[in-house]
């Protein structure tokens, strides 16, 4: 199974408006990328110091449509139908960025 984005401002602006209520706080060069077999998911926030963070969503699920998000050393395992809910998507993002802020933390 395999998901197919179309990347347009609007999508963006959506991903960036959702972003922000999800976590918060306001972001910025917030962006949505084709990165070969992933879409990269990222932004920069400006209570981080300024750093950016990014999340890459592989194209290809399993037989189950199951896809995996990934926020470098962490990854989560989500359904297509949470995929294609924009705000449940937002939420699995955050819910892996947290999962890499706890790994951090506890080096």
């Amino acid at each position: 199974m395999k998901i197919k984005f179309e990347i347009t401002d609007d999508l963006v602006h959506k991903f960036n408006i959702l972003m922000q209520n999800e976590l918060g706080r306001t972001l910025r060069a917030v962006y949505i990328e084709d990165f070969g077999n992933q879409y990269r998911f990222g932004y920069k926030d400006s209570q981080d110091n300024g750093g950016g963070w990014h999340f890459e969503l592989d194209k290809v699920g399993d037989s189950n449509r199951i896809f995996t998000l990934h926020c470098s050393t962490r990854k989560l395992e989500i359904p297509l139908d949470c995929i294609k809910d924009l705000k449940t998507f937002c939420s699995y993002i955050a819910q892996v960025r947290q999962m890499q802020l706890d790994y951090l933390n506890k080096k």
